[in-house]
């Protein structure tokens, strides 16, 4: 990013500004944070982005990524949230199967049957479904309270890019990947693939501009 701070052509599109800052916590915020000065003023229910007042409750297994406003001030504004799940606790297999589209309500909180354990296969995508809706709902619930439009969950496996248009925030968008094993079998675009090129191109979408 330092680099790409250079590039004219980069800071025309992208919100580049004074570089990023990585935090653990929202906790960690300064009181000239842009999310704890819109904490001090009422707001209602977003439609479209902005901040919600419960940003310093929030307590995920967490990375919040910043952007610098200026040079001068210790400004900064939440970019996008990352969220850690141990591979113990969320597999790979459970994300393949577990991401799909459905209606979460009708699907999986109203669901009135368990697969026996003589159909495994069903059982076991029972238990994706389960698994993947309580990490990206997480996950989702830290987004819409912090008025981002963009969110990652990470494994040590695989790497999920979230979504919300303010649109229609009802619905969340992913993208699986596995740069792991998808990246040695794309010689000719190798470096899109990898974990940090695929982490450089979703940081420069969230900072630009929305949609």
């Amino acid at each position: 990013m330092d680099q790409l701070k250079q590039v004219n052509d980069v800071t025309s599109l992208f919100a580049v500004e004074n570089g990023l800052v990585f935090e653990n916590h929202p906790h960690a915020l300064s009181d000239t944070a842009e999310e704890v000065v819109a904490q001090k003023a009422p707001s209602t229910p977003p439609r479209t982005p902005d901040h919600g007042p419960n940003l310093n409750q929030l307590r995920p297994d967490q990375i919040c990524i910043y952007r610098f406003d200026n040079a001068v001030s210790s400004r900064h504004t939440m970019v996008y949230v990352s969220e850690y799940k141990p591979p113990h606790k969320l597999t790979a297999p459970h994300l393949c199967l577990g991401l799909r589209p459905m209606d979460i309500y009708k699907d999986i909180v109203n669901r009135k049957t368990i697969p026996a354990s003589v159909e495994p296969k069903a059982l076991f995508q029972y238990h994706a479904d389960k698994l993947v809706v309580s990490a990206t709902t997480q996950t989702y619930h830290y987004m819409i309270e912090g008025g981002l439009e963009y969110g990652l969950l990470i494994t040590d496996e695989a790497i999920v890019f979230l979504k919300i248009d303010w649109e229609g925030p009802e619905t969340l968008y992913y993208h699986l990947a596995k740069p792991g094993p998808e990246a040695p079998v794309q010689p000719e675009h190798f470096h899109v693939y990898t974990a940090v090129g695929q982490y450089l191109a979703f940081t420069l979408m969230a900072l630009g501009p929305p949609g």
